[in-house]
C-alpha cells in the first residue's frame, strides 16, 4: 500500500504452453475508505512499468517482499527466472498528489548465495521491510540444492538517494 493505492508485483503465471513462469509485471488499483476497490463498474488494475534488471531486461519475480521506504518502492528476495536474492527499487512520483506511479526499476544489490545454479533460490518468502535509513530481510527458505528454513536476518544502510551504501 502506498497512500490509497494497492500495488501488486510479480507472481506466478503460465506461458502459452501452460508452463509455470515468474512474472515481471507491476499493477496498481485505488482503494476506497471502506476498503473496496475504487471502480464503479469494471475493476481494471492499471499496469505500471515492469520490474527490470540493471540492463532494462524483464526481471520476473515471485515469493519476495515489497515495501515502501522514503518515497521508494523496494522488492527483495524470492524467486526469479534470472537470479535470486536481489534488491530492486523504484522511485515513486506523485505521492503528494495521490496519483502515485512507479518509475523505472534499478537493481541495488544481491544478498543471495554467490554461486546459485539454475533452480536454486534464496530467501523465498522472506520478510523484507525498511526502517529509518536501513532495509532488512529476515528468514525465508533457501533451496540450494536442498530446502531449508533460514533463521537469520540481514540489513543494509541506505544512502540519501535510496541506494545501498555507507
Amino acid at each position: 500500500m502506498v497512500g490509497d493505492w494497492l500495488f501488486v508485483l510479480g507472481g506466478f503465471g503460465y506461458d502459452e504452453t501452460r508452463q509455470l513462469i515468474g512474472l515481471s509485471s507491476v499493477y496498481r488499483i485505488r482503494l476506497r475508505d471502506d476498503g473496496m476497490f475504487d471502480c464503479p463498474s469494471e475493476c481494471n488494475w492499471e499496469r505500471m512499468p515492469d520490474l527490470t534488471d540493471a540492463s532494462g531486461a524483464p526481471f520476473p519475480v515471485a515469493n519476495g517482499s515489497a515495501f515502501l521506504l522514503n518515497g521508494r518502492l523496494y522488492y527483495m528476495g524470492g524467486f526469479s527466472d534470472v537470479k535470486s536474492g536481489v534488491v530492486l527499487q523504484s522511485p515513486l512520483d506523485g505521492i503528494g498528489s495521490g496519483d502515485i506511479v512507479s518509475g523505472p526499476w534499478s537493481e541495488l544489490a544481491s544478498f543471495g548465495l554467490p554461486a546459485l545454479e539454475q533452480g536454486q533460490f534464496d530467501r523465498l518468502g522472506a520478510a523484507g521491510f525498511g526502517f529509518g535509513s536501513f532495509l532488512y530481510v529476515a528468514g525465508g527458505i533457501r533451496m540450494a540444492p536442498d530446502e531449508h528454513v533460514l533463521g537469520d536476518s540481514l540489513f543494509a544502510h541506505l544512502s540519501g538517494d535510496g541506494t545501498i551504501g555507507p
